[in-house]
Order: C-alpha cells, then structure tokens, then sequence
C-alpha cells in the first residue's frame, strides 16, 4: 500500500514543527507528516513537499519532477502555491485541496467500522445543533469525530462565531464534478471537533438530490477515518433516508407538549418507512432548555460538563 507522506522544509524549525504538528493532528493516520533539512531525508514515492522556493528548487533537483507546494511570502495566485501568512487551519484546507490534486487520498483503513448518529426530531435548529455538537465533543473525547450539520439557519455560525468559508455546498459541487473528492478540504475544525459548516443559503438544502447524498455519505464513509459522524438533520431532505439507513443509532430529541408530541410520531413513523421496519429503533431524548448568553465556542465546554452533557453521555454509553 502506497506510503502517502507530506514533508515539510526550508524554514525556521519552530514554524515548521508547529505546522507538522497541526497538520498531523487534523489528517489523522490516512497521511504522516514530517520536517527534513535536506531532500535526501525523503524516501517514498507517494512524497510531497511544501516549503519555500528555495527548498523546493532543492527538491526538484535532488529528486527530479517532485510534487511540490510553495509556502510563499505573498500571494502568487499559482494552484501550487499557498501564502504562509494564515492561520493553521486555512493553511490545512488549502494544502489538503492541492494534495488531492497530487495523489488520490488513499481509502482508509479501519478495524472497526465508521459509525453514524444521526439526530433529529420537532426542536428548533439551534436546540438540535447545540445538542448534537455537545454529543460530538463527548465523543471526540476517546475518537475523531465529524460533525455533520444538515439543517438550515442552525445558528452555527453566530452562536459559536465560526468564519465564513467553506461549506456543505462547495463539498457537494465538488463531488459532483468529481466523487474522488477528498472531503478534508471541506473539513473545520471548532474545539475538538471537525465539522462541515451548513450551507450560508439554506435553500441549498433543499436542491440536495439523492446522488448528492449517495456521493456524500460513500466520500465520508472511504475517505476519512473518523470513527463516529454526528449528523443533525433539522428536517427531511432528498437521501435522508439513507441517512436513517446507515445510522447505528438515531436520537429523536424531543419537547413537552401535544403538539411535539404529534410531530415526533410522524418523524418515527418516516424513520420507520425509511429503514424498511415496523418500528424506527429511534431512542426518544427528552431535551431540557439549552441556555446561551453569549456567543463562542466555550459553549461547548459549559454543555459537555453540564445538565445537557450529562443526558447526552448516559445515551451515548448505551444507557436508556
């Protein structure tokens, strides 16, 4: 199997350390990362550089017609240049883009299987967002996990007060011009948590077909590692019935009152219909208020060791 390695090279150690460990801890074990002083320090063919210019002139060289990418002092609008001056995470996205242009990002390798959660039910969108990132910071604990936010207006982005950037559209478009997508270019990270950032128009989600989702869920499924895939799922979309399929467990979060309560069995009863069983082996949450009275992700930490993440960890350890 193919030795998929990225090298870093060319400046000062403590940028490049920094960097590696960063990279390393977003790419998981699909891709290693490490630093040379010199192109000889490289050895497999699956290699590719990222440094300055000079460095890279080194390489190329040494070695003959290496994959390379400039670490450049300004922006040099070249696919196979990256301006050094952001912040760890652009730096990744970017790097991670021009990668899978290099080498098709190899399938992963697990022993266990990928496990999705998906969570849904007759709550607002905020209340069924903060729910399942809370539920995705227990479980990143022992694992890496994906967020997954597939509802529109989730107040993701003001709540936790994420940048503008990528998101599920960008990912989706990219899948339909090409499925050997390598969905890490789309990936963020909030805390410790990945996370694919819903559309900024949610009428996009209404325009997901069921090939968006079948690519989607096969992209994720091969192509990364994350052990669990957290999906809020604030309301029927093309393909989430395939959602409902593959799921290892469904949480349908739910309110008092009669109303809720109507909506909720309709919501079992298409869960039902989409698994192809009689009953939809949905386990029923009965979700407090979540408070919020201000905005940032040290949300997160006040609900992972709060009332909410109490009830989230006695359902994701198996308890009812």
């Amino acid at each position: 199997m193919q030795n998929n390695t990225i090298i870093l090279g060319g400046f000062e150690t403590v940028y490049m350390k920094k960097l590696a460990l960063y990279l390393g801890s977003r790419m998981g074990e699909q891709i290693s990362v490490g630093i040379a002083d010199r192109p000889s320090e490289g050895e497999n063919d699956g290699t590719v550089w990222i440094g300055s210019e000079d460095f890279l002139e080194e390489v190329k060289k040494s070695r003959g017609d290496s994959n390379c990418i400039i670490l450049s002092e300004e922006e040099l609008n070249r696919e196979d240049s990256v301006c050094r001056y952001q912040s760890c995470e652009r730096l990744y996205q970017q790097i991670i883009a021009i990668y899978g242009r290099f080498y098709a990002v190899p399938e992963t390798m697990r022993s266990q299987k990928q496990k999705w959660i998906v969570l849904t039910g007759c709550v607002t969108t905020s209340e069924l967002s903060a729910f399942a990132a809370t539920c995705a910071m227990i479980l990143a604990e022992r694992s890496r996990v994906l967020y997954l936010n597939l509802s529109g207006c989730s107040g993701m982005e003001k709540l936790f007060l994420l940048d503008k950037g990528v998101d599920l559209s960008d990912l989706t478009e990219a899948l339909r011009r090409d499925e050997t997508v390598y969905p890490e270019a789309y990936v963020r990270q909030m805390e410790d948590i990945n996370y694919i950032m819903p559309p900024a128009n949610p009428m996009i989600l209404s325009e997901l077909t069921e090939e968006d989702m079948a690519r989607l869920i096969e992209a994720i499924g091969r192509r990364t590692d994350y052990r669990y895939v957290v999906t809020a799922l604030g309301s029927a979309c093309r393909g989430s019935d395939r959602l409902f399929q593959l799921a290892s467990r469904i949480f349908l979060l739910t309110e008092k009152g009669h109303l809720k309560d109507c909506g909720n069995s309709e919501w079992s009863d298409f869960i039902a219909l989409s698994r192809g069983t009689k009953e939809s082996g949905a386990e029923r949450i009965a979700l407090p208020k979540i408070e919020a009275d201000s905005s940032g992700t040290h949300l997160l930490h006040g609900w992972q060791e709060g009332a909410i993440g109490q009830l989230a960890r006695i359902y994701l350890e198996g308890e009812k």
